[in-house]
């Protein structure tokens, strides 16, 4: 119930976000039909629970998008964007408690839909407004390079809320800026904690917890030039996940042949990530 009231809100301030008036630009040519945009990307990627453990290392990955463009559809949006990125990398961990395990893998799927409103000058500077839904979902095999440790998977739903500005420049460049705001919808942190080799404890089952408190704030700058039937693009980019403490899990741990229920809880974390990206748009 309470994720379906998150959800409604987020609705409702995206229908507000997408409808705010620019008074800055008057409109201009609108240009309508379909944008695709393949690409690569490598970044550096640090989660952290702070005062509990550290989490580091390269990512790369492919990155596309797919957006229709018409000034007819409902309620006044002129873009419909689809997103995903896949990423692959391996990270390093460091704890005061439980020590160094280097070179665990990790993968990250993200996939959005964007609902997006343009205005555009006669000189061709454009501002857009978006606003939608993301899924990320992060996967981290601890479990496999370690038998102490365990695999994690962080599921993440959440609503973009995006401003992004156009300039064009001389000679066929284009430099756009964008700025992101993330609402956290719902999130689910799920430890497969029973694979963790303990010669004194065992646990009952698995933990779940999930996660309704948190945001994220994105930004990137893409330099673009238009070359003959492509346009090629280089964006440096930065992005910022702040989680608050999850709700508990209740398991039973049993330590010596004594069985004991417990209420696990998943603590506040950050997930800091910078990197470039290469792309080709047509």
């Amino acid at each position: 119930m309470l994720a379906i009231c998150r959800s409604a809100k987020t609705i409702i301030v995206a229908l507000v976000f997408l409808g705010t008036p620019f008074s800055l630009l008057k409109a201009g040519v609108f240009r309508s039909g379909t944008d695709l945009e393949i690409g690569t990307l490598l970044s550096e990627r640090t989660y952290e629970e702070p005062g509990v453990m550290k989490e580091s290392g390269l990512m790369s990955g492919v990155t596309g998008a797919l957006a229709f463009r018409s000034r007819h559809m409902l309620g006044g949006i002129d873009i419909l964007r689809a997103e995903g990125t896949a990423e692959w990398g391996r990270v390093d961990y460091k704890s005061a408690d439980s020590g160094f395990i280097n070179g665990i893998s990790d993968s990250m799927l993200e996939v959005r839909t964007l609902f997006g409103r343009e205005l555009r000058n006669s000189g061709g500077m454009q501002l857009t407004t978006f606003a939608g839904f993301g899924y990320r979902r992060l996967d981290d095999f601890m479990g496999r390079v370690s038998s102490t440790g365990y695999d994690r998977q962080s599921i993440y739903w959440y609503s973009p809320l995006s401003i992004e500005l156009c300039l064009p420049q001389e000679r066929g460049w284009t430099i756009d800026g964008t700025v992101e705001y993330d609402f956290l919808i719902s999130g689910m942190q799920t430890s497969l904690i029973t694979q963790a080799v303990n010669s004194s404890f065992t646990y009952s089952d698995n933990l779940k917890n999930r996660q309704n408190d948190g945001y994220g704030l994105r930004a990137s700058a893409r330099f673009s030039k238009k070359i003959d039937a492509f346009t090629l693009a280089f964006e440096p980019w930065f992005c910022y996940w702040n989680i608050g403490n999850s709700e508990g899990d209740t398991i039973v741990v049993t330590q010596n042949g004594s069985s004991l229920r417990k209420s696990y809880f998943e603590p506040k974390n950050t997930t800091t990530q910078y990197g470039l990206k290469v792309s080709m748009l047509f």
